[in-house]
């Protein structure tokens, strides 16, 4: 099930854990999405050299095919290929990625830090049609900043909505809770 319906939008998880040369690696590792594509890639676990600095995991995953419906269902059946570089620490994660499914590309970075995510360079784009987004969200705080940029912009084609042409620059700010508090610039 998707992620929207409590689901785990995996059906299968499997990789070998090897120990050479004084490193963890995972040379091959697959998340299977059933009928929805899959993740292959590799990964290791960097230890640091300096003493006080924390280990992490480096991962580069190739997307095979995924249907972004198969985990949440509120968006469209896609095709995806690309890849995915992540590292996860205790303290920090990042993200990388760049996405395509047939004329549309997806790349960008989100990273977590001292209880802070950040959303760099989103971007969205199909020739002229383009949507760009920044922003960053306070994890203790729950206060979020968002600045984006849309030209020639149709969501109709990734979400059940009425067709649109939106262009517009925009930012919002607030704090989010049980009810979203937005002030929004556009």
């Amino acid at each position: 099930l998707p992620v929207d319906q409590r689901g785990l939008p995996f059906s299968r998880l499997q990789g070998q854990l090897h120990w050479l040369n004084g490193e963890w690696r995972l040379p091959e590792l697959l998340v299977d999405l059933a009928s929805g594509g899959k993740l292959t890639g590799y990964g290791k676990w960097e230890t640091p050299s300096d003493a006080s600095a924390e280990g992490a995991l480096a991962l580069t995953l190739q997307v095979h095919a995924i249907n972004a419906a198969r985990i949440h269902s509120q968006i469209k059946p896609s095709r995806l290929q690309g890849e995915i570089k992540g590292r996860l620490a205790a303290s920090t994660q990042s993200l990388v990625f760049s996405l395509k499914d047939g004329p549309w590309t997806l790349r960008g970075g989100i990273d977590h830090a001292n209880a802070t995510v950040n959303a760099r360079q989103i971007e969205l784009f199909n020739g002229p049609a383009h949507l760009q987004l920044d922003g960053s969200y306070q994890t203790d705080r729950r206060d979020f900043e968002l600045s984006g940029l849309i030209r020639n912009f149709d969501p109709s084609q990734f979400v059940a909505t009425a067709p649109a042409r939106l262009n517009a620059a925009f930012g919002a700010a607030g704090q989010w809770g049980n009810a979203p508090q937005p002030t929004i610039e556009a």
